[in-house]
């Protein structure tokens, strides 16, 4: 997996609305297809795209198979945004210390 993968996955409106969907717990793309309104076809292929870039992994149970979240892509990310951390922290002490002037 390649990190470019992660940020093309998630550039996708869809795609994070399946992730938003996908965090109440592992679902079928049918079901997932029933929520979003959108085809099964439509669905499933982003899920693929989902799948290969780490952030959705896949089980089967019975002739199904659930979609859910992959901890390990979002790990990924959150380290990627941790790097960011640091400059929102010294923009929120220097908000305080101004409001705090005032």
């Amino acid at each position: 997996m390649k990190n470019g993968d992660i940020w093309r996955a998630l550039a996708e409106p869809l795609r994070r609305q399946l992730l938003e969907i996908l965090r109440a717990g592992a679902q079928p793309a049918g079901q997932l297809a029933l929520t979003t309104g959108h085809s099964q076809p439509l669905v499933s292929q982003h899920l693929r795209v989902l799948l290969e870039a780490g952030l959705v992994r896949v089980s089967p149970q019975g002739r199904s198979r659930l979609y859910g979240l992959n901890e390990e892509g979002f790990r990924t990310v959150a380290e990627w945004l941790a790097q960011y951390e640091v400059f929102w922290s010294e923009r929120l002490d220097r908000l305080a210390e101004v409001v705090e002037q005032r």
